[in-house]
């Protein structure tokens, strides 16, 4: 029996990965154990990373706590959850338990995104940055071929600002990588650096209340302000007729205004949008899970300001009597990026 192993963005923003193998290095002993991969799986892949980690940890366990692909997903999930401490204890544990040289790799890899999400942008913060460097040499010393650690080492390296290894790394990722659409991710990145430092917003896919369906790549070109908000949030209430006037000081350019709510009751959410008039894009978020699993939100209002390229260029958490004058400010900002 073979494990499968689960495709999964192995950092909070979409990265080159490892090309799953059709022969996992690990089988799962017991059925049991197997079933709770493939739920995982299909939680992972309706993005309810919390409960991935609750059936991965469940097979692990069945599988007698020696199930290395278990143990690497966990890991990556941890990292997708924003808790790179959880990720580093999994990925040594896996690290424990791999035999082979492909095994050791995959693990030493994860200890590597594990500690560069550890690291803050901040030129400060070099430590895990360090750490993630010298786990992802020690992932590529054990297995050349795993061409995701080589994408990874070249971002920590640009956020190390050494600059030209990167990007000889890059090079090397992009002759060797056979998946055309990995291989254009290395190519933008070389091309911008900014890409390596976390800014870039994280892919997402909304369907709206209307049923409109918005991603990060449709809204290219815009300058795009998402409010993480709900009808119980006073606070949310009290900046709504200012997100009102944001939006049409910016009517005539090419500007949007996402509201994504994270209410219990979507009924509640499409009767307030429309007692309010608002009629920007509103979006369900049923369980926290573009709020908290993509962007980390955990204090309502929060605001992003993203450019015409996809960058995070302001972030704004809470509300009082400068929100508004700081959001136009930050709106404005990122049209002069563009």
């Amino acid at each position: 029996m073979h494990i499968l192993l689960v495709a999964l963005s192995f950092l909070p923003l979409s990265n080159p990965e490892p090309t799953p193998s059709a022969q996992s290095p690990t089988a799962a002993p017991f059925p049991e154990a197997q079933a709770e991969l493939t739920r995982a799986n299909l939680l992972i892949g309706s993005q309810r990373f919390r409960e991935a980690v609750e059936a991965l940890q469940r097979a692990n366990k069945l599988a007698g706590g020696k199930c290395f692909i278990c143990l690497e997903t966990l890991a990556a999930a941890h990292i997708r959850l924003n808790e790179p401490e959880a990720a580093l204890a999994d990925a040594r544990e896996a690290l424990k338990i791999g035999p082979s040289k492909e095994q050791q790799a995959r693990a030493y890899n994860q200890i590597g995104l594990a500690y560069a999400a550890q690291a803050k942008d901040d030129s400060r913060d070099t430590q895990p940055l360090a750490e993630a460097e010298q786990a992802f040499r020690r992932a590529l010393a054990a297995d050349p071929n795993l061409n995701a650690a080589r994408f990874h080492l070249a971002k920590v390296l640009i956020r190390l600002r050494r600059d030209r290894d990167a990007d000889a790394l890059l090079d090397d990722y992009i002759k060797r990588e056979q998946t055309p659409a990995l291989a254009d991710q290395a190519k933008a990145l070389k091309a911008d650096h900014r890409r390596a430092t976390g800014l870039f917003a994280p892919d997402f896919h909304l369907t709206t209340l209307d049923g409109k369906t918005i991603t990060l790549q449709s809204l290219r070109g815009k300058v795009v302000l998402l409010d993480f908000w709900a009808t119980w949030c006073g606070p949310c209430i009290q900046a709504l007729p200012e997100l009102k006037e944001i939006r049409k000081k910016f009517a005539n350019r090419p500007f949007e205004l996402i509201s994504i709510s994270v209410d219990r009751e979507k009924r509640k959410l499409e009767d307030f949008v429309k007692a309010n008039e608002m009629t920007w894009p509103q979006y369900f978020d049923e369980g926290y899970r573009v709020a908290k699993e993509t962007f980390g939100v955990a204090t309502f209002p929060s605001y992003f300001v993203l450019d015409g390229e996809g960058v995070v260029t302001y972030v704004l958490r809470g509300y009082s009597s400068t929100t508004a004058a700081r959001l136009t400010a930050a709106v404005e900002k990122a049209f002069k990026t563009k």
